[in-house]
């Protein structure tokens, strides 16, 4: 993965000794990322290590009914949303999709290209995990 499609506040995958663990950027360096790792993603996010990784240790998390409600969507029908902001999912395709007026606009494969979307196009607010 490339550093320069993550901004602080992303929420991604990462191995450490422990194996494949979720964490969330707290810094972006040339080709690596400073971490937090907090004990569970969906419980409290209590941060106990700090930690650096190279960009070929990091992937995106695969965006899934549960990260969407973590992030605090709800789903209402076929549709997750979140203050209006509203995600479909295609069972064709396994993905997410946002459209306006059934124009595809984006695909969204991975928890931190729904937080960079919402983030620079649409609230300039970051989307985290609620409790």
């Amino acid at each position: 993965m490339d550093v320069k499609e993550l901004r602080i506040g992303n929420i991604i995958r990462t191995k450490g000794l422990k194996g494949w663990c979720d964490v969330q950027v707290e810094g972006i360096l040339l080709n690596q990322i400073i971490y937090t790792d907090p004990v569970d993603t969906f419980a409290d996010i209590i941060h106990t290590d700090k930690g650096t990784c190279y960009d070929s240790e990091i992937e995106g998390i695969t965006l899934t009914e549960e990260w969407l409600l973590n992030l605090g969507f709800e789903k209402i029908g076929d549709v997750m949303n979140y203050d209006g902001f509203k995600l479909w999912w295609d069972d064709d395709d396994i993905r997410y999709y946002y459209h306006i007026n059934s124009e595809l606009l984006i695909n969204f494969n991975y928890v931190h290209e729904v937080q960079n979307f919402w983030s620079a196009m649409l609230t300039g607010e970051e989307l985290t995990i609620t409790p």
